[in-house]
């Protein structure tokens, strides 16, 4: 649960919420407010809140606003580490509502349970297709209920099963058993054309710890963020002053993200004409938008160029267009200089306060900053690499992997504090990077 997304409602403190759930359903102005009432305070973490929800989850009611926020009650108890909240959570496995039953198996895993009564009851969940069974099972794995091992395994067996299902029961025998014969078909499942069973599969391949499948996994067409947390989970190898070029390669091959080196579901169409493909950087599904993207930068951009102003109002509203565009704009030969400075623009504002923090495109619009012209970022390079203006640490070694490739010796000495500052970094990687830099210069 994103506890960020809260502040898009209407704020409330944390004695109104709890009015609000005291409040009996039919004499509230609107039935959402129990669900407003219950994020918000998720805000205000304390024994008044535990009590206020476990009194929500108490109730025994068919009415769907209750539900609703039952489900998001179940969520945040977790998220609040309250461990007195297993027994309640565990009596919300027999509900009628598959949301609660899937909420409460994944909140229970998140609590550390080890009752084996529930884990039991979890167990007899996944003969129902009605439930979401790949929820039931990472949860069982999460909890090591080594007991439902034969249940997972029937799972498994059955048929027909949806990859995500089946590829959380891989994820969950190697878990609980160490066996990996079947690991493996996790990396086939990175091929599939339905985006969230590559994007499932990343998942189960970082619960069985198959590191071996790392390079696969950077080069499936999916957002970034997959690959960049998969990278985080899997690369277990002692960081070395001396080589970590293998490391090195994995992180800038995913952040430099060129759709050519990707393993692309579909084959292009390189007849494909610009508006067409501009249109398709829209689309949810990254595959779609890399085959796009691919067919655009085997064209020249001066031409190209007129087709996206003619959209611009648009792609610089949507996130995922806007990711495409920066990678888009890493080469910008044949533009004027009017069309340049558009360019230079609309990449400093990727990096405005205006958007989250964590946006992927943040690091990708400094690279492309940077292999534009370095002499205009100079000025920025220290503000990029603090992480407290720029806690997403892709940014940060973003910033550092350019700095390596586009700057000399020379250019680089005014940022000797800043590197050796970066020693001490929170991530592991950023961290390498500016060691690797600063002993070779």
């Amino acid at each position: 649960m994103n506890i960020a997304s809260l502040d898009n409602l209407p704020p409330l403190t944390k004695q109104e919420a709890l009015n609000i759930l005291a409040t009996p359903l039919n004499d509230l102005k609107l039935g959402s407010d129990y669900y407003k009432a219950v994020f918000h305070l998720a805000k205000y973490p304390c024994k008044e809140t535990e009590e206020a929800l476990l009194a929500l989850l108490y109730k025994e009611s068919f009415e769907q606003p209750i539900q609703i926020a039952q489900r998001k009650a179940i969520e945040i108890l977790a998220h609040l580490d309250c461990r007195r909240a297993i027994p309640v959570i565990g009596n919300l496995l027999t509900s009628d509502d598959p949301y609660i039953v899937e909420n409460s198996a994944w909140a229970l895993n998140k609590l550390g349970c080890n009752e084996k009564v529930l884990h039991s009851y979890i167990g007899t969940l996944l003969t129902q297709p009605n439930q979401n069974r790949r929820i039931l099972v990472q949860s069982l794995s999460g909890m090591l209920a080594r007991s439902e091992l034969s249940k997972i395994r029937d799972l498994f067996n059955s048929d027909p099963l949806s990859p995500g299902v089946k590829g959380a029961c891989i994820a969950a025998i190697f878990r609980l058993t160490g066996e990996s014969s079947e690991v493996s078909q996790l990396g086939k499942y990175l091929e599939l054309p339905n985006q969230n069973d590559r994007q499932s599969a990343v998942q189960d391949i970082i619960d069985a710890n198959a590191s071996s499948l790392l390079g696969k996994v950077v080069s499936t067409p999916i957002s970034p963020f997959f690959k960049l947390r998969a990278i985080d989970h899997l690369w277990s190898k002692k960081l070395d002053n001396n080589d970590n070029k293998e490391l090195f390669n994995i992180i800038e091959t995913t952040l430099i993200d060129d759709p050519n080196k990707l393993a692309l579901v579909k084959s292009s169409n390189h007849q494909e004409d610009i508006d067409s493909c501009i249109k398709k950087l829209f689309n949810t599904d990254f595959n779609v938008g890399y085959i796009a993207l691919k067919i655009l930068l085997g064209k020249k951009l001066s031409n190209v160029f007129p087709h996206l102003i003619n959209s611009w109002d648009k792609i610089t509203k949507d996130y995922g267009a806007i990711y495409f565009l920066t990678i888009l704009f890493r080469k910008i030969e044949g533009l004027d200089q009017s069309q340049t400075n558009l360019v230079i623009e609309f990449l400093f504002s990727c990096l405005s306060n205006d958007w989250p923090l964590f946006m992927k495109f943040r690091s990708s619009a400094i690279i492309s900053l940077m292999k534009i012209d370095p002499s205009i970022c100079k000025g920025h390079i220290s503000q990029w690499l603090d992480v407290n203006l720029n806690p997403y640490w892709p940014c940060r070694y973003s910033t550092l992997m350019c700095m390596d490739e586009l700057l000399g010796p020379l250019e680089l000495y005014p940022f000797i504090g800043d590197l050796k500052n970066k020693f001490n970094d929170n991530n592991r990687f950023v961290s390498a990077k500016a060691k690797d830099i600063f002993y070779r210069l």
